[in-house]
């Protein structure tokens, strides 16, 4: 491997360890937010991140990677002053788009809010609107330091911004709601919190682009100059044609849940809910349950990532054969770790609200139905990212952006219309969701099949893995039974850690994940050697 190619192996190693981590810390973050500012103020909060999620795909998405691409291009050919050019001019864009996104959000905040029939969301829109702005600057910064192979302080901003709204955006919630009582404030304070979190990692960046600036500007050997009208407008028709498509397949998702911002709660209230009930049923939706549904996503994530690199490398060798084995390992991954995710989710889908949450009565009844309905989706979810990190890797990015997109317009119309229907109501939303993750997954396994012409074995991909996460199952429910009379905490921790015990046992008992299938697993040698040393499999 030469030199090069371990700067990029460990650049990825680093961002992808960040991503985690950044994952974990943003899905743990809402559990302590909802208990702070109850249902009510995460239906609040949600109304207003979508929006501004939405917001910053537009203005960032495919920036940083336009940057990335045409720096480390130009620092291959030793270009170092096309290379500092490149983000002098990404920055001056990302400056003003910055400005006009923050404006602008500011500005539409109280139209959105009437639009959504939440008046008081306008608080969490106007909290977030200057974050845009910081995010914009951090982006030029981070496509800059990516292009130069140095990759870690997008690691590093990455975790401040999380650890930040941690931080920040508890504190501020808990102080301004107890003092004001209001729900909307308290939602209010935690995107405040974003905000200061977005500011402390721009100065990170600014910081570490000043310690490193010298350095950059003497491998240029004229000094860094200025450039020519014709060449700043060349440059920038490079940054947009780059960006473009990348902004277009990343703006899918949270597009559809800026939507579900609006349909959600105009829907609910046309079949006779008030404001209050519907924007605090959108809470219990998104703010309590949908967190605890994208958790197993963290671990999908994950290995999706691991499977990009190795599918590259055996495409580039032009090996089909083991493109092929590790694209249906791709698939099988997928439902090793969404069929137990899914089922203990249905299992304990009451206990682990009651651990979490301070839900009680009807809320919990339908915190409890829409969790239940939702882990079915964690199976869907998975395949998606699993199959998106294959994808990936056979060279073909965009066709789970079509599939997902499909989804997203199914699930958009599924949901005004079930969600129309009094006897089903915000059920409807969940089912729009199931339904844009069966369609988005289906189709990703079918694109797959057909470009890595995988064959999928109904014995080892599908029933061992089935049989393992009955027996786990089987586990969960006698271990929460005997013990959740007791204590619901030590019956829901118990319950999993043995079930899941008794999961992977079964799976090595039953042939259902081989010792070379472990290899391909991030961890999956150090695994191996605690199977030896425990006797499970010979050295």
């Amino acid at each position: 491997m030469t030199q090069t190619q371990k700067s990029f192996v460990k650049g990825a190693a680093i961002l992808a360890v960040a991503g985690i981590i950044v994952k974990i810390i943003g899905a743990c973050y809402r559990i302590p937010l909802a208990r702070l500012i109850g249902d009510l103020g995460m239906g609040y909060y949600q109304q207003a991140y979508p929006i501004y999620a939405t917001m910053v795909v537009i203005s960032t998405a495919g920036l940083p990677t336009a940057i990335s691409k045409l720096v480390s291009e130009k620092v291959a050919k030793n270009d170092f002053a096309g290379a500092h050019n490149t983000f002098v001019v990404a920055w001056r864009v990302l400056l003003i788009l910055g400005i006009v996104m923050s404006v602008a959000m500011a500005l539409l905040a109280q139209p959105i809010s009437m639009l959504q029939k939440s008046a008081p969301a306008v608080y969490s829109l106007l909290a977030l609107s200057p974050a845009l702005f910081f995010v914009s600057m951090i982006s030029a910064y981070r496509g800059y330091f990516q292009g130069l192979q140095y990759m870690v302080p997008t690691a590093v901003s990455q975790m401040v911004e999380q650890a930040g709204k941690l931080a920040f955006g508890l504190v501020l919630a808990y102080l301004i709601y107890a003092e004001t009582g209001r729900p909307e404030l308290g939602a209010m304070g935690a995107l405040l919190g974003v905000t200061i979190s977005e500011v402390i990692a721009l100065f990170y960046m600014m910081a570490m682009y000043r310690r490193r600036k010298n350095e950059i500007l003497a491998k240029i050997e004229d000094g860094p100059g200025g450039m020519a009208s014709s060449q700043v407008k060349a440059m920038l028709i490079q940054i947009v044609a780059i960006a473009v498509p990348v902004t277009l397949g990343a703006l899918i998702s949270p597009i559809t849940q800026a939507i579900d911002t609006v349909v959600v709660s105009r829907t609910l209230q046309g079949i006779g809910y008030t404001a209050e009930a519907a924007t605090s049923t959108f809470g219990i939706l998104n703010g309590y349950v949908n967190p605890l549904i994208n958790l197993p996503a963290v671990l999908s994530l994950a290995l999706a990532m691991s499977l990009v690199p190795t599918i590259s490398q055996s495409r580039a060798e032009n090996d089909n054969a083991a493109v092929g084995m590790k694209s249906s390992f791709g698939f099988k991954l997928a439902l090793l770790v969404g069929l137990p995710c899914a089922l203990a989710f249905f299992l304990l889908a009451e206990p682990i609200l009651n651990f979490l949450y301070d839900l009680s009565g009807a809320k919990l009844e339908m915190a409890v139905g829409l969790f239940q309905l939702l882990s079915i989706g964690v199976l869907f979810l998975t395949v998606i990212q699993t199959m998106t990190g294959v994808l990936q890797g056979l060279g073909k990015p965009f066709l789970p952006v079509i599939s997902l997109g499909v989804g997203a317009v199914a699930k958009v119309v599924a949901s005004i219309i079930l969600i129309s229907n009094p006897a089903i109501n915000v059920y409807g939303a969940a089912i729009g969701t199931l339904i844009c993750y069966a369609i988005a997954a289906v189709m990703d396994v079918v694109f797959v099949v057909r470009r890595a012409k995988i064959r999928i074995s109904p014995l080892n991909h599908v029933i061992k893995p089935v049989l393992a996460t009955v027996a786990m199952g089987a586990v969960i429910y006698f271990v929460y039974r005997a013990l959740g009379s007791h204590s619901n905490s030590l019956g829901v921790l118990a319950a999993l850690l043995l079930g899941f015990v008794v999961y992977f046992l079964a799976l090595v008992l039953i042939k259902g994940l081989t010792r070379d299938e472990l290899e391909m697993v991030p961890g999956g040698g150090k695994l191996e050697r605690v199977m030896v040393k425990l006797r499970i499999w010979k050295n």
